[in-house]
């Protein structure tokens, strides 16, 4: 698991999770890179869902994409005019960004082609959220407006004006409801029923919310600790102390950790201080309290946070290793050479038919034998008979 911090200084910070039996907890943030390319503060980073691509975002109105593979950058994209606010992927084909130049642009990531670009908001956009299925995307602005995406045509669906600034918005993993920030509250709307289904209200300002299922969320900022909120039951299952600053971003990654089978949910939490933690909870009862596994106190102010997790190839069962095939021209060739070419068997056939033809125009030319012909080599045959009696 790696954790990839943005700063306002600005950097790009990599961390992985690693276990250490040298540690009480097992686990251990390790440093990884620190890459400083950006001439502004860093807004936004993302992952795509391989967990092999990292794009960041910042004031400098670029947006820069790297390989988590070899940690190496494969370039810049210039379309914005304004500071990047926002980097969500849809998988791992596409890319959404939003900014304060008012737009969303929706990006294709095998040629990073701006294949739309959505207008309609009158104010910077703070944020947005892609709905699970990929079809629709949801953004807030300054405006005090909340508009629904057509992704498909590229068209804004629904436009509401929840009249007040929102600064971030939030589909659930499922999509059945979705939630947007304004000021200190935690607004939870549901899908089926278009209607409100509650507000949450903190004594301070709320930075970031995420969802660990459909109905539970973590909700953090200048408050004191993070709040594990259940919106269907409309209470607080826990609430998690450690951070002594205020919250900047959230994480959460469901499964196993290295050197544990049993599948956990694993939240991340960053503050403006440096401070960079993971915390275990129960996925079966999320009112369980929580567990410090790792801990890491960088230098920097964060801003932002995004996690990339690369799922390993399953090994294959004894017996059933692949013995590796020695390589041949054949082996050689690229996928779009291969196509091109044609097959063998139908090149040896096209040589044979070739062949039949051309020795049936000799024959054409050379002729039938005649009798003559016929009686001079049965004559030969018999003085052979002689001369060997």
């Amino acid at each position: 698991m790696e954790v990839v911090i943005g700063t306002y200084d600005p950097f790009l910070i990599g961390f992985d999770l690693i276990t250490d039996s040298n540690e009480d907890t097992g686990y251990r943030f390790e440093p990884k890179f620190v890459d400083r390319g950006h001439a502004g503060c860093v807004k936004s980073v993302a992952v795509d869902s391989s967990g092999t691509l990292l794009a960041s975002g910042s004031t400098d109105e670029t947006i820069r994409l790297f390989s988590l593979a070899d940690h190496k950058e494969l370039g810049s994209l210039h379309q914005h005019e304004g500071s990047v606010t926002c980097l969500t992927f849809c998988g791992n084909s596409h890319m959404i960004s939003a900014s304060e130049d008012k737009t969303i642009c929706v990006w294709q990531c095998k040629t990073w082609e701006c294949l739309k670009i959505l207008k309609g908001h009158k104010g910077a956009v703070n944020s947005a959220s892609v709905h699970p299925s990929g079809r629709l995307a949801m953004s807030v602005s300054k405006d005090k407006h909340l508009r629904t995406w057509n992704l498909v045509t590229g068209r804004s669906a629904y436009v509401t004006n929840i009249k007040e600034v929102a600064t971030l918005i939030r589909w659930s993993p499922c999509g059945d409801s979705y939630s947007f920030v304004t000021g200190n509250k935690v607004v939870i709307y549901k899908v089926a029923t278009a209607a409100l289904s509650f507000t949450m209200e903190l004594p301070k300002p709320v930075l970031d919310v995420k969802f660990l299922n459909e109905t539970v969320l973590a909700v953090a900022g200048e408050m004191d600790g993070i709040h594990v909120f259940d919106s269907e039951n409309q209470k607080t299952l826990q609430i998690i102390t450690g951070h002594e600053s205020r919250i900047k971003a959230l994480q959460v990654v469901h499964g196993p950790l290295l050197g544990d089978s049993k599948v956990k949910c694993i939240l991340l939490s960053v503050s403006s201080d440096g401070d960079l933690r993971a915390w275990s909870l129960n996925p079966d009862d999320l009112s369980e309290q929580a567990l410090l596994l790792a801990r890491y106190e960088m230098n920097g102010r964060p801003t932002c946070m995004t996690v990339a997790v690369t799922r390993p190839k399953p090994t294959p069962f004894k017996g059933q290793e692949e013995t590796p095939k020695p390589e041949s021209n054949s082996d050689r060739r690229t996928t779009s050479e291969s196509a091109g070419e044609p097959k063998k068997k139908k090149t040896k056939k096209k040589r044979k038919r070739s062949s039949k033809k051309k020795t049936s125009k000799e024959e054409a030319e050379a002729g039938s034998p005649t009798r003559e012909d016929e009686a001079a080599e049965k004559d030969d045959q018999e003085e052979a008979m002689s001369e060997e009696d």
